[in-house]
């Protein structure tokens, strides 16, 4: 049993906004059916060379796309051109079956060329929930613009946030506008599906990259609406909080020390062997702290250097002080808590082999995570789906010589 057992989604979508929630609901039980187009597919798998090798791997001599096989998974796919009549046909009658309609494609494609309207979803389903998300919101003049994921980082002021002070900005690696439109995807549809459950109706509903990243930065975004001043990060020399900071080990690897709260700091001079600081006049009070944090900070870079990371894990963990490894990705995907709580799983993988792969976050008593299946090949499941809505394996055949599927 999962949560959204009975539930049907229809994914209309490319690279990672609508697919990635999609593929959130996927997990969570629904029963997902990803379209693309029948020569090109999901534009991820045109661009391989654009994110660079390390996102592409070679399988017994065929290009392999990380990507799309991470963004869609718990899916079945099926291909379909929605720009000819036929393809709009079978996509109604398809959604005659479904519970819900998302799509990161313009408005303007998904609307007025493909005629995938709120009101004409609702004719053929009257409970449906449509949900399209883009750049930069609904309404306004830019609202028809293009956008991908770095337009949400740079718009909404994350990637200068995530750059150090005084630098160029940098775009990071992660696609985070993505992820996290895609997540908050995933509160709209399930908040609509209750609403539904309770009330009857479905919605309609328009998100974005840039409001889920202002979202996403509450804390700035209010702190700067209230002062009217941005928000950052001070110098390293220049912190309030000596002991809220990252240091260097004795083995070139990175520590953060999250000891903010005053109860802290005598746990922590403890167990760094340096109980002496606790009645250092420099150091008696938070204040005190901070006024002569470059001292503070330049003696505890000298300590840390003297020991490997897990010795000082080891000792913060044992005075039950605020820390935490600064991990490579190759280290966190490795961490003990990661295999034990299920966010890392082993997959059986129809291409890869025996790998491991993403887990999921949450972990539901009575409904607990099982990935039911790896990201569909283009159109995998197209024959299976339509069989689903009444077509004979002659109309299959037929669609498919005329280029429909």
């Amino acid at each position: 049993m999962k949560i959204l057992d009975g539930i049907r989604v229809l994914e209309l979508g490319v690279f990672g906004q609508a697919p990635l929630a999609a593929s959130m609901l996927g997990d969570l039980g629904a029963d997902v059916i990803k379209i693309e187009h029948p020569v090109t597919g999901d534009l991820v798998r045109a661009t391989a060379k654009q994110w660079g090798s390390q996102r592409q791997i070679e399988v017994d001599g065929k290009p392999f796309h990380l990507d799309i096989d991470m963004m869609n998974r718990s899916k079945r796919g099926i291909t379909l051109d929605v720009g000819k009549p036929k393809g709009q046909e079978i996509a109604f009658r398809l959604l005659k079956t479904c519970d819900v309609f998302i799509s990161n494609l313009r408005r303007a494609s998904v609307e007025d060329r493909w005629g995938f309207t709120y009101e004409r979803m609702k004719q053929v389903n009257p409970r449906i929930i449509r949900l399209l998300t883009n750049g930069v919101g609904r309404d306004g003049p830019e609202a028809g613009l293009p956008a991908f994921d770095p337009v949400g980082m740079a718009r909404s002021g994350f990637m200068l946030a995530a750059s150090p002070p005084g630098t160029e900005p940098r775009y990071p690696i992660g696609a985070f506008a993505d992820m996290q439109a895609a997540e908050i995807n995933v509160i709209a549809v399930l908040a609509a599906l209750l609403a539904r459950e309770r009330h009857g109706f479905g919605q309609d509903i328009a998100t974005s990259q840039f409001g889920s990243m202002l979202w996403f930065q509450q804390l700035n975004v209010y702190t700067t609406l209230v002062t009217g001043k941005q928000y950052v990060k001070l110098p390293r020399y220049e912190t309030n909080t000596p002991i809220n900071l990252e240091y260097r080990c004795g083995d070139g690897k990175w520590i953060f020390i999250g000891g903010a709260q005053p109860q802290y700091w005598e746990p922590f001079c403890g167990a760094v062997g340096r109980p002496d600081l606790i009645s250092d006049p420099r150091f008696l009070t938070p204040s005190l702290r901070a006024d002569n944090a470059r001292d503070l900070i330049l003696l505890l870079e000298a300590l840390f250097l003297t020991k490997a990371r897990d010795h000082w894990i080891d000792a913060l963990s044992r005075a039950d002080v605020v820390h935490a490894p600064i991990n490579e990705m190759q280290e966190a995907v490795l961490d003990e808590q990661a295999r034990i709580n299920g966010y890392i799983v082993d997959v059986d993988h129809p291409v890869l082999g025996q790998i491991k792969g993403n887990g999921f976050p949450i972990q539901f008593s009575e409904t607990p995570f099982e990935l039911k299946r790896v990201a569909p090949q283009k159109g995998q499941h197209t024959d299976e789906v339509l069989r689903e809505i009444g077509y004979s394996e002659d109309e299959i055949k037929a669609l498919r010589v005329d280029g429909i599927i």
